[in-house]
């Protein structure tokens, strides 16, 4: 599979930064072998009131961007608070 999404990315003219061919001293990167590292920033950030949990349908999120961008807004970011979940 790997090596299909290399030769299909370079088919499309799409190169990537550390192809597993490659290697190099920290690599080839594995995005589901990061997951644990990822999972405990998100907590982090959590813990610390710098992300919160949307609980938005995205029927719901499309509506807020098109509003926002109406207004000329930045595409319906949400607050802490803006809505409840």
């Amino acid at each position: 599979m790997r090596d299909l999404i290399g030769q299909s990315s370079n088919v499309f003219f799409v190169f990537l930064d550390h192809p597993a061919e490659v290697g190099g001293d920290f690599g080839p990167y594995y995005q589901s072998r990061r997951q644990d590292i990822y999972r405990n920033v998100a907590q982090k950030l959590l813990d610390e009131n710098k992300a919160y949990c949307c609980y938005c349908l995205p029927e719901e999120l499309e509506e807020d961007r098109k509003r926002a961008l109406a207004e000329g807004g930045a595409g319906g970011i949400l607050r802490a608070g803006d809505k409840t979940g």
